[in-house]
């Protein structure tokens, strides 16, 4: 049922309907891979549900408020699982299909990238519109890279949208044309009761944009990156994108802060948000200086192997790209080897950044074990990116496979232009924890 309908309406196409659906009470996913859905990765109904150590990609090619996860009852955790390639947004609560009220969720630890692929409006994490948020938190997210077209239109990490008010929006990290800000709130109306505090913007200009008219009871405080100022927001201690400060090692995207940091003994005492902090006075931004620094994502015991650095080849050629040097001139026949790749006690999945020309997808490639003639333990279909250099995450499910091995990749058929590969892993899902600690 969709509450209110009005000109967005058509947007909840699939959102009740689509994806792994997890309703009833106290029922968990965990430490598993989705993809390729139109329309929801998984959806949460009911009280109490979870979704951890997840793997959500190629999620709502339709373009809708279906998401990589798409949350609607009470109580449910959305913990350390990684979302990537959506339509609109990673991770979505709207009041047409959640109601009025979306209560005790806790959204922390995740990754979310490469979202906004159909539309130039949505958000790593979207919440709509007029919505009480009270008692949900949104915390230790990693949110980055959305889609070229995001550009155009705002793209930021937590979008709390048409006046979504009583959230609380902590310790959160975005990165790579994240316009907006790791926060934009947005409406025509005042939207009171917000906490914004200790998150990093550590590339983008905006820290915090407010776009509404007034934010009563609002306190956006210890935050790294430029902070709008609107009526009722209480806004302090704040570091400025134009003070630099001093990030760990911004080129491998470690956005903690080096001992000499301004940002040290900045920030006020805001539980949760500076929990663990060892100065005087609490650090600005997501990770206090001193204290064990915090992941978030799908655990995944993994074998990563650069594509480049094959030990022996027919017909394949290396190239610098964007991302550094890749695997190219990968044509039907040709192959490459790597040698001593550990596949561990068990890996169940290929991955791969893949670019392709529209017009060469389609092509197909084998893994195989140890010789040119060995045991195929998987083939790959590659997907269109928008062009060679282009590179885009994609995988296919192998044989479970263990210990040590020498890996070939080898295109089938006769066809130029299988593809180009930037590098690809063997992985398997590793347990996640199921609920963290964000007492006040």
């Amino acid at each position: 049922m969709v509450r209110d309908p009005d000109a967005c309406g058509l947007l909840t196409a699939g959102e009740t309907t689509s994806g792994l659906q997890l309703g009833g009470t106290g029922n968990v996913l965990r430490d598993s891979s989705v993809e390729w859905s139109a329309g929801n990765g998984v959806v949460l109904t009911g009280t109490g549900n979870t979704v951890a150590g997840t793997t959500l990609s190629n999620i709502d090619y339709m373009g809708s408020y279906a998401a990589g996860i798409n949350i609607i009852g009470s109580g449910h955790k959305v913990l350390r699982n990684t979302v990537t390639t959506t339509g609109r947004s990673g991770i979505n609560i709207d009041d047409k299909v959640a109601g009025a009220k979306a209560p005790g969720h806790e959204i922390a630890y995740n990754d979310i990238s490469s979202y906004n692929h159909l539309v130039n409006d949505g958000g790593a994490v979207y919440i709509c519109c007029n919505i009480d948020m009270a008692g949900t938190t949104v915390h230790h997210n990693l949110m980055h890279d959305p889609a070229p077209l995001a550009a155009q239109a705002p793209a930021p990490g937590v979008y709390l949208d048409n006046n979504a008010f009583n959230a609380t929006v902590h310790n959160n990290v975005a990165w790579n044309g994240t316009s907006y800000g790791v926060v934009l709130l947005n409406g025509d109306q005042p939207a009171p009761g917000n906490k914004i505090w200790n998150n990093t913007s550590g590339t983008d200009r905006k820290s915090v944009s407010l776009n509404g008219p007034s934010y009563p009871d609002t306190e956006i405080a210890n935050n790294i990156g430029d902070v709008d100022t609107k009526p009722g927001a209480t806004v302090r201690n704040n570091l400025a994108y134009a003070v630099d400060p001093l990030f760990t090692e911004p080129r491998t995207q470690d956005y903690s802060v080096r001992a000499e940091s301004p940002a040290r003994n900045a920030a006020v005492v805001r539980k949760p948000a500076t929990d663990g902090y060892r100065d005087r006075q609490p650090t600005a931004g997501a990770y206090q200086y001193g204290a064990p620094k915090w992941s978030a994502g799908a655990p995944l015991a993994a074998t990563k192997v650069q594509a480049e650095r094959y030990a022996a080849d027919s017909g394949v050629a290396r190239h610098a790209a964007g991302t550094g040097q890749v695997l190219g001139s990968f044509d039907g026949g040709d192959w490459a080897r790597y040698d001593a790749v550990d596949f561990g006690a068990g890996r169940t999945v290929f991955t791969a950044s893949i670019g392709a020309d529209r017009q060469y997808a389609g092509r197909t490639f084998e893994i195989r074990l140890d010789a040119l003639t060995g045991p195929v333990i998987g083939r790959h279909t590659v997907l269109p990116s928008d062009g060679f250099d282009d590179y885009i995450a994609q995988s296919t499910p192998i044989t479970p496979t263990t210990g040590v091995h020498s890996v070939f990749l080898i295109a089938l058929g006769s066809s130029p232009g299988v593809a180009n590969i930037d590098h690809f892993a063997f992985t398997a899902p590793a347990p996640a924890p199921l609920s963290f600690s964000d007492k006040r």
